[in-house]
């Protein structure tokens, strides 16, 4: 069993600055970095079987359900085994989960959600700016087919999935497992921001602009994980974020995104 937080990380943990001193995240895992990259590319595969079944089922036994709906039936069920896999291999090697996943509560509670959270908004609203500038439509047809479920009755259940099935999992398989794997290699912390932002992104399949917007997200979740040293922090970000984007399209100003 792992215990890398040792007193001198505790004592890092409780002097927290957001923007100086030393970080107070501890990459702690027992998995290499090409086992790693390896176990987190299996473990998508084998969340997308059941929902590769799934719709294949409905489609063979003549349910009319649109692919709209069969989305969002099926990518909550693909998100929660993503979570429950990721949490096992994180403890495969007697490891504990919690502080592999880098679970720990964040230092000083809510201030540093708040802090957290203003700077991502920040890097995020300069960033579309800049897309915008590039290319105004870049957005919006990247949007398309979420627009599609939340004008759908199902909006509660798309709701769910974007707001907080796809930060729970997204963020546990590729920060909180992922990264250290990388970040406790050569590549370090600085390498495990570069290659999970990457990774994360082309999972995501929108246009060339699009997923560098992924990436350049991913590259601020990461940011803030070092500089917080918690996972939570990014979670309550990540769907904090996506929930914003999920009531503007809800309250019909998608062409505003």
């Amino acid at each position: 069993m792992l215990d890398a937080v040792t007193a001198q990380d505790e004592q890092i943990h409780q002097q927290f600055r957001m923007f100086s001193g030393p970080p107070p995240y501890v990459p702690v895992t027992s998995w290499r970095p090409f086992a790693g990259l390896g176990m987190t590319i299996g473990l998508l595969i084998s969340s997308l079987v059941p929902v590769a079944l799934l719709v294949l089922g409905a489609k063979l036994l003549g349910f009319s359900a649109s692919m709209v709906w069969l989305t969002m039936l099926a990518t909550p069920l693909q998100q929660i085994l993503l979570v429950g896999m990721t949490w096992w291999a994180a403890g495969l090697y007697d490891d504990r989960p919690s502080q592999v996943l880098a679970l720990r509560a964040p230092p000083q509670g809510w201030k540093t959600y708040a802090v957290s959270f203003a700077v991502f908004v920040a890097g995020v609203m300069a960033m579309n700016l800049a897309i915008t500038a590039i290319d105004p439509s870049s957005n919006k047809d990247d949007l398309k087919v979420f627009e599609e479920m939340f004008k759908s009755s199902g909006w509660w259940l798309a709701l769910l999935m974007v707001g907080v099935g796809a930060p729970l999992s997204e963020e546990f398989l590729f920060r909180g497992f992922l990264f250290p794997a990388i970040a406790k290699s050569r590549a370090g912390v600085a390498g495990a921001t570069l290659i999970t932002s990457g990774v994360w992104a082309s999972i995501h399949f929108y246009s060339v602009l699009g997923m560098i917007q992924v990436f350049v997200i991913g590259l601020l979740l990461s940011w803030i994980l070092v500089r917080t040293g918690s996972l939570r922090v990014t979670m309550v970000c990540h769907g904090l974020y996506n929930t914003g984007l999920a009531l503007a399209m809800l309250a019909g100003l998608g062409g505003w995104l």
